[in-house]
């Protein structure tokens, strides 16, 4: 099994995509005179928590693994992992130290499906 690291530049890259999406979504059900729009509000935050914990939780099932099926390397020698997650694309650059058997998530990349 490896252990996985985040670079600072990724956790920021996961921290902004959820919550501008949170936020996102807060804005457009604020002041909307709904009778239920705290109620609603609320679920989206909860929506997006899960979320954020989705993201989270496939990072870490995909690279602890001994072996990552569906690498890419681009033109820069960089290795990486596209995933889905909801109706989303992640690209997760990498790089992997064998001998200590950790790997690094260098950044991520979002994009809709």
């Amino acid at each position: 099994m490896y252990s996985i690291k985040y670079t600072h530049k990724a956790y920021l890259k996961i921290d902004n995509f959820v919550n501008s999406y949170k936020s996102t979504f807060i804005k457009i059900y604020s002041d909307t005179w709904i009778e239920d729009e705290k109620l609603i509000i609320k679920n989206y935050i909860e929506v997006w928590e899960r979320f954020y914990e989705n993201i989270k939780n496939k990072l870490e099932d995909i690279f602890t693994q001994e072996i990552i099926l569906w690498k890419f390397i681009d033109a820069k020698q960089q290795e990486h992992v596209v995933l889905s997650i909801n109706n989303f694309r992640m690209f997760v650059y990498y790089n992997e130290d064998w001998k200590r058997k950790e790997r690094y998530i260098d950044d991520i990349e979002f994009s809709r499906r």
